[in-house]
């Protein structure tokens, strides 16, 4: 028992060292918020240019490589790697609307959309 909370107390120190300044960090945690606003404005002409399957698809792979990229930026690249790849990620969140919005088009019936659209939503407020 002893062992344990000497481990936590060590894993805790550890974790009070940030290798990220504050600036570091609020930029971190704005990137996908900013990827976000660039992603809905340029998902409406891919899908127009593309298909809406392979916009999302494509997407999906962005999204895929730029998490496996965020370990591999670390270590090469440093902490603009990171910012990068968080962009990417939030550029890839705007997705995830149109999904929800063609699910709830083919699928809902036409008199509970609405009920439909709440409920294939609500797991940005859940964190599922």
């Amino acid at each position: 028992m002893v062992k344990a909370l000497a481990q936590v107390s060590c894993s805790q120190e550890e974790n009070d060292e940030n290798e990220f300044s504050a600036i570091e960090r609020s930029l971190l945690f704005s990137g996908p918020a900013i990827g976000s606003i660039i992603g809905s404005l340029i998902i409406s002409p891919l899908i127009e240019l593309f298909s809406v399957r392979h916009t999302i698809t494509s997407f999906c792979i962005m999204s895929a490589l730029s998490t496996l990229g965020i370990p591999i930026g670390d270590k090469i690249f440093g902490f603009w790697s990171i910012y990068l790849m968080r962009i990417i990620q939030g550029t890839c969140f705007a997705a995830q609307y149109v999904v929800v919005s063609i699910v709830s088009r083919k699928w809902a019936p036409v008199t509970s959309t609405a009920t439909f659209l709440i409920l294939t939503s609500i797991h940005f407020q859940v964190n599922l």
